[in-house]
């Protein structure tokens, strides 16, 4: 089907939240840049990437204590994600959710990895593949198809990590 006919037709289902981009350098923070992400979903003015950063730790701070940029779990609610339907609905809540990634690894192991990003959008068109719209706090704004979604782009661990969990933000 013609994308722009489905569009004129009110076929094409989507959900977009505006939210700000924020890169977490080179600190193991990538939660607590996905928080920061959130807190400032549809916000008119969005802090900088400074107060963003300063947010980020004092939040890794308040969970950490003194080993603040130790990696971290979300430990928000999980939720089932097991089709792009599910994910679309999930989104209508109102928030951004945040996708967790894993790469299968026991936590003991030196080769462990984990990744979170903030789903931003999703977009669903009868006859063509779901879009998800995510912001990586390795500093990337990604468009992918819901079965590239699995993998994050850029990722260089072994093995990859998968998308393994959802959660609901606070």
């Amino acid at each position: 089907d013609d994308i722009r006919q489905l569009d004129k037709d009110g076929k094409i289902k989507s959900q977009i939240y505006d939210v700000p981009l924020y890169n977490q350098g080179n600190y193991k923070l990538c939660w607590a840049f996905c928080w920061v992400m959130i807190e400032e979903t549809g916000k008119e003015i969005k802090k900088t990437q400074a107060e963003a950063e300063a947010r980020a730790i004092e939040v890794a701070k308040e969970k950490n204590g003194d080993n603040w940029n130790d990696g971290a779990f979300s430990n928000h609610l999980s939720v089932s994600i097991s089709c792009a339907d599910d994910l679309y609905l999930e989104m209508m809540n109102g928030k951004p959710l945040i996708a967790y990634y894993y790469n299968g690894l026991n936590h003991d192991n030196p080769n462990v990895n984990a990744h979170e990003i903030v789903v931003t959008g999703v977009v669903m068109a009868p006859g063509h593949e779901t879009l998800v719209m995510s912001n990586n706090p390795w500093g990337e704004k990604n468009i992918q198809s819901y079965s590239e979604f699995s993998e994050i782009p850029g990722d260089t661990s072994t093995p990859r990590m998968k998308w393994t969990m959802t959660y609901t933000p606070f």
